[in-house]
């Protein structure tokens, strides 16, 4: 089907379309061996151009054609497909190391698990286009695996890479660090306490651990597990030298992505969490449980909207770029609702409240860090963009959903349907919902 898809999008649509033009046109340089080419609208690393380069001079070495010859639209649009393929089954070895205690039996959920995963619309459509996104995503869960099957160094190289595909992906590297440093010292303080416990441990326990073990040796604890992550030590040290010589942690077109407090993202991302996975997060239990909180402390939820409110008024940006391409969905919502009706923009706040409770209570598995965590990374991915654009919450929705217990097969089911019909419709509305600029004889279409 998706090979289908991709005949149909290179039928359709043969030359460039929108960013692939920057980025097809550096592939081609590279191709041709000029390295020292830079195209200014550029806006992250060469890790996608590099990674391309060489599998092109691998078909190249098999096939006996040319580097500059395969250096295609078509080609390169392929090479995603092929790296889906590695993106699913990288997404299952995940699953059945994140949810270990799963039976034989299981493994058809783990499957499908890992497809709805790959058909996440907003991820699955930029498969069949010349982005960053999906070897971004396949390169930061490449990452994580290996740190998960304890190949640290490795596991570092590959966040490196991860960050050659797009900067912000440093923060999924510290994320992943953290929450396996973590969980080490936890293992350490388990042995010398030797308290035997299959759950993580609550602060409570912390705190009888530490007691128990002696101050001395929860020091000697936490530094050896501090020094097996030496390898993202120096990762993070690379990447801060790289933002004090570049001046920031835009390469090229700085000037249309100058960082601000933007705290409105997270809403948006979290509001964007719920629309899309609803089978997941809006279950009965989660939607009671959070009725159930707001009545028992009215108080702080009442400050908690009061605040969320204060952060729409002052701290709703709206980038230029956004009101004026009229390609991207984002578009026609923000000018449709957010633009059109101010006041609609508060109405939203029992949404995003909603959200913040479900996704907290759907990540039950992890314990308060690990949670508090994963909050703090989305908000740092997020929060400094001023553009409101959907890619940027791909790998907050891919994280959470690996780590939300197995879904029955019944709402594994209904999640893939819903994605299926949402993938079809983005898909036929930009190969058939064309139409022109003003002055400007190129076919336009509509898109994420």
């Amino acid at each position: 089907m998706s090979l289908w898809i991709h005949h149909q999008i290179d039928a359709s649509v043969p030359r460039p379309f929108m960013d692939e033009e920057f980025h097809v046109d550096q592939t081609k340089h590279y191709c041709s061996n000029d390295f020292g080419y830079w195209n200014p609208k550029i806006t992250t690393p060469p890790g996608l151009y590099l990674v391309s380069y060489a599998l092109l001079r691998l078909i190249s070495s098999i096939t006996n054609l040319p580097t500059v010859y395969l250096c295609t639209v078509s080609v390169l649009r392929l090479l995603n497909i092929g790296l889906a393929g590695l993106l699913y089954l990288t997404i299952v070895a995940l699953q059945r190391s994140i949810n270990h205690q799963l039976s034989a039996k299981d493994s058809d959920r783990v499957l499908l698990t890992a497809a709805n995963v790959c058909m996440f619309p907003i991820l699955y459509f930029f498969i069949f286009l010349y982005y960053t996104d999906l070897l971004s995503t396949l390169s930061v869960l490449v990452m994580y695996l290996l740190l998960l099957y304890d190949r640290i160094c490795l596991s570092a190289m590959t966040g490196g890479l991860a960050c050659t595909m797009r900067q912000t992906n440093i923060i999924w590297c510290a994320f992943c660090c953290g929450i396996t440093l973590v969980d080490r010292f936890n293992q350490r303080l388990k042995g010398l306490s030797r308290l035997e416990r299959e759950s993580q441990p609550t602060n409570g326990d912390w705190l009888k651990m530490i007691r128990t073990a002696g101050f001395g040796d929860v020091a000697e604890a936490f530094l050896r597990s501090v020094m097996e992550f030496v390898p993202f030590m120096a990762l993070g040290l690379a990447f801060s030298v790289f933002v004090l010589w570049n001046h920031g942690i835009v390469l090229g077109d700085k000037g249309a992505h100058q960082p601000c407090f933007h705290a409105v993202q997270l809403f948006y991302c979290v509001m964007f969490l719920v629309i899309f996975a609803f089978p997941v997060l809006f279950l009965p239990r989660h939607f009671f449980s959070c009725l159930q909180h707001i009545v028992r402390h009215p108080g702080a939820y009442a400050l908690l909207c009061c605040g969320i409110a204060l952060a729409v008024y002052a701290c709703t940006f709206e980038h230029p770029y956004l009101l004026a391409d009229n390609r991207h969905l984002t578009f026609y919502v923000w000018r449709k609702w957010f633009k059109r009706y101010v006041a609609a923009r508060y109405l939203l706040i029992p949404l995003y409240v909603y959200g913040f409770h479900a996704v907290w209570m759907s990540l039950s598995r992890q314990n308060s860090f690990w949670r508090s965590a994963y909050f703090v990374a989305v908000a740092l991915v997020t929060v400094p963009n001023r553009l409101l654009e959907l890619r940027y919450f791909i790998m907050p929705y891919v994280f959470w959903r690996l780590h939300v217990p197995i879904l029955s097969k019944k709402r594994l089911v209904v999640e893939l349907l819903f994605y299926t019909v949402v993938n079809a419709g983005v898909i036929c509305l930009f190969l058939f919902r064309t139409f022109k600029w003003v002055g400007n004889d190129d076919t336009q279409r509509i898109m994420f």
